[in-house]
């Protein structure tokens, strides 16, 4: 994960296929830089997970700019 943004709110979602949310690896302000989250699954079952990265900017409190990167297995 990239954040280029000198301040991002960054959420990090697992969820199962049928769409049930099984992990919140990642709900924080980060600054700007590289970042890597490992998800440890040994206490889910075997399957295809996804994942959605929700980055929130904000110059100011009133303005909110929302990005949403694509799910991948």
């Amino acid at each position: 994960m990239c954040i280029r943004d000198s301040s991002t709110r960054v959420i990090l979602r697992v969820y199962n296929i049928l769409g049930k949310e099984v992990a919140t690896l990642v709900n924080a302000e980060k600054p700007a830089g590289n970042y890597e989250v490992e998800f440890d699954a040994s206490n889910v079952a075997n399957g295809v997970y996804f994942y959605s990265c929700l980055l929130y900017t904000s110059p100011s409190p009133r303005d909110r700019t929302r990005s949403r990167m694509p799910s991948s297995a």
